[in-house]
């Protein structure tokens, strides 16, 4: 049975939590999308990269449970890739410091999926099962692989 949901009216993504470029302008903390309003005003003529293909986890992982919608728990997820390949979470809180029933979840997930995370909390970031990674610095960049 697959996942049922949408956006909606979470813009998370593109509030400058994370860093990635749109139409040639750079989003980052601190510089939202250019075309967020109170919802996108692009929608229709989006880019394919990243606006289309930006999946969120809360979005397209049915582990994770409706409270953790980005703009409810203030906590945004996706997967990333280090520069060998390998694959982990990048989980940053946006806007509010994070709940600590969230990174409680965020934790047993890890420990029951064995998936590397990096979560992003008050500008500092924790490792959890990273270590195999091949991050050499463990700040975002804006030429970050993100996996959509």
């Amino acid at each position: 049975m697959g996942l049922n949901r949408e956006c909606g009216d979470c813009t998370m993504c593109c509030q400058g939590h994370i860093y990635t470029e749109v139409n040639g302008e750079q989003i980052h903390p601190g510089n939202p999308c250019k075309h967020l309003s109170t919802h996108c005003t692009i929608y229709e003529q989006r880019p394919e990269n990243p606006c289309r293909q930006f999946l969120c986890q809360w979005l397209i992982n049915e582990d994770f449970p409706l409270w953790m919608k980005p703009n409810q728990s203030n906590v945004l997820c996706w997967l990333s890739k280090d520069p060998s390949g390998k694959i982990y979470m990048d989980v940053s809180e946006c806007g509010q410091p994070m709940k600590s029933n969230i990174l409680a979840w965020l934790y047993n997930y890890h420990q029951k999926h064995s998936m590397p995370m990096r979560i992003q909390i008050h500008n500092h970031f924790y490792l959890y099962g990273i270590d195999s990674l091949r991050l050499s610095n463990y700040t975002i960049k804006p030429k970050q692989n993100h996996i959509f």
